[in-house]
């Protein structure tokens, strides 16, 4: 059956496998369960209120690669988003817009957030996504500026004896006022 599976077929089983796993993450936090949550952190340091960021397409050569990454295994999988803003912006208030975002909310609550260099960024992808590396920052860096990066991640028991990977990469190009949201998906099968 998962050679029959489309593009299509494994987001949607991607959508139900997040789904699933906020759900249950969210059943142990109201049982009382450990769940550490850094939400309320973010904003409090934010303290300045949302960046509004305005989604524009990402370029066809960057489309390209990802899918390329995408179709290389089907238990891996990574979307690539942009967003422009306007005025000034820090990595933090770049971050908290995106994790306001519904797709994003989970990143927020559970798992571990961490601010690491552009070029450390390249170590936590996934080898059919590395080649997106150089790309991005080539596309969208005005060459000067100093690119910020902030990583969130977290790993979800989402069926019997399988494992779900997932991390959500906010990287902010503050002087040419772009925001590039990657995130990456990974089931163990």
């Amino acid at each position: 059956m998962a050679s029959t599976f489309n593009s299509r077929g494994w987001s949607m089983m991607r959508h139900v496998m997040k789904t699933l796993s906020l759900v249950s993450m969210a059943v142990l936090a109201a049982c009382g369960g450990g769940v550490e949550t850094s939400h309320e952190e973010t904003a409090a340091q934010v303290g300045q209120g949302l960046v509004e960021l305005s989604e524009s397409s990402i370029t066809s050569a960057l489309q390209s690669t990802l899918n390329t990454g995408n179709a290389k295994y089907r238990w891996t999988e990574g979307y690539l988003r942009r967003f422009d803003f306007s005025g000034s912006a820090t990595i933090a208030q770049a971050d908290a817009a995106v994790l306001a975002l519904q797709e994003y909310e989970a990143y927020g609550y559970f798992g571990s957030t961490q601010a690491i260099s552009y070029a450390d960024w390249k170590n936590t992808l996934y080898s059919e996504f590395q080649p997106l590396h150089s790309q991005i920052l080539s596309t969208y860096s005005n060459g000067t500026e100093t690119v910020q990066v902030v990583t969130h991640y977290y790993e979800q028991l989402v069926a019997a004896g399988s494992t779900g990977w997932f991390r959500l990469t906010v990287i902010l190009f503050p002087q040419s006022r772009k925001v590039i949201v990657f995130e990456q998906t990974g089931y163990e099968v």
